[in-house]
């Protein structure tokens, strides 16, 4: 897996190509690499099950069976599938631990992630992955070549709730193999939206996101690059990104992200923004 410098987020625009998905987090040195690409669901497992995921599909069952026991109670009129992309997105959304890992197709979303991420820890830089969304699905499916009823809906396209619902059940089903999908629910919200988002899942929820990418068919390092923005770059790119209009306010519509966007706000008027 390649670590690079880059120049400017251009720059990595340039060297990443068309069709690739960013996720922006935060770097230091000495730090687990599967640290920051883990799903929720993992992060949770690992925490409660002394570091293990040998319980992970179970946990997972569990979280999404109390979602949907309770939901009704905050989203009343909304009747979901017991299992489908839409409720585990759903579940994602509103901050609940799923296997789902957040990615966008917008380089500067990735990168106000990075810095939002990065102001968090005293000694971190920015990073930004990247992948290639159409390589993970293609090798996930080589993955299930062995398998007597293939995971379909996992990557056909989905043209409404019922593709939506199988591909849910595929996805949770506790049966594929090692594997990396890229998906996205029929019906996006406004946030989804917004920042061009895409979730990447883990096939095999025991194993961690990072180990099931790196045991695919044709797994190459290059399908995979962390780009590393030292932390004295960030009044730049927050200034950047401002005048972009890519903030808080725009990628959380309503009053939290605007509240939100103050954080960065300071920053911003150093530079002269």
């Amino acid at each position: 897996m390649p670590v690079e410098a880059p120049l400017s987020l251009e720059w990595i625009a340039e060297r990443a190509g068309p069709s690739v998905a960013f996720r922006g987090h935060w770097a230091e040195k000495d730090v687990n690499l599967a640290e920051t690409l883990a799903t929720g669901l993992e992060r949770v497992c690992l925490r409660i099950d002394a570091g293990s995921l040998t319980r992970a599909l179970l946990r997972e069952k569990s979280i999404v069976r109390q979602f949907r026991r309770r939901v009704h109670h905050y989203l009343p009129s909304m009747s979901l599938p017991a299992q489908s992309l839409e409720l585990v997105a759903l579940m994602q959304h509103h901050g609940a631990p799923t296997r789902l890992l957040d990615w966008t197709y917008s380089l500067y979303v990735a990168a106000h992630f990075a810095l939002k991420h990065a102001s968090s820890r005293p000694r971190a830089d920015l990073a930004i992955w990247t992948i290639r969304p159409d390589w993970c699905r293609d090798a996930s499916k080589a993955a299930c070549g062995g398998m007597t009823n293939p995971p379909f809906a996992l990557w056909e396209s989905i043209e409404g709730p019922e593709d939506d619902r199988m591909a849910g059940i595929n996805l949770l089903s506790g049966e594929l193999p090692p594997s990396i999908w890229p998906v996205s629910p029929f019906k996006l919200n406004e946030r989804l939206t917004i920042q061009q988002g895409v979730f990447l899942a883990p096939g095999d929820v025991t194993q961690s996101f990072l180990w099931n990418l790196a045991v695919l068919p044709s797994s190459t390092e290059a399908e995979l690059t962390r780009y590393t923005i030292p932390r004295s770059h960030s009044p730049e790119i927050a200034r950047t990104l401002y005048r972009m209009n890519v903030t808080e306010t725009t990628l959380f519509p309503g009053l939290d992200g605007f509240a939100r966007s103050l954080w960065f706000f300071p920053e911003i008027l150093s530079q002269g923004g």
